[in-house]
């Protein structure tokens, strides 16, 4: 399981309690077209808007893991992934323009997903 769909798992309310995180990791296995699940292959009520996935990495930045450059370029890859690398709704979602965000993409050397 990647390090984002995790993040999605534990901060989900689970108002369902265990069956819903049993159905959850189920569906997920059988979606999942990769041998590590991703956040895609997650049911649409985990996905939390970028806040979440930006809220997640500060969490674990402040605990001395990431640098702040580090941080962008994880958050930016992790906007990315969630548009499928749509770089125009990426873009607007980060609040730059679409020549920034191609800067940042070189900058960092970030491989976008295919959409």
């Amino acid at each position: 399981m990647s390090s984002e769909a995790r993040r999605m798992l534990l901060s989900y309310d689970w108002p369902g309690n265990v069956r819903e995180l049993e159905n959850a990791i189920e569906r997920a296995v059988l979606l999942s077209h990769d041998p590590i699940i991703g956040p895609d292959d997650l049911p649409d009520t985990l996905r939390k808007g970028s806040e979440d996935i930006l809220l997640g990495l500060i969490a674990e930045g402040i605990e001395g893991e990431y640098t702040l450059k580090e941080l962008e370029r994880r958050y930016i890859e992790a906007v990315l992934r969630r548009n499928r690398g749509n770089r125009s709704k990426t873009a607007e979602q980060l609040g730059i323009g679409r020549n920034t965000l191609w800067r940042k993409i070189k900058e960092y050397k970030i491989d976008v997903p295919e959409s």
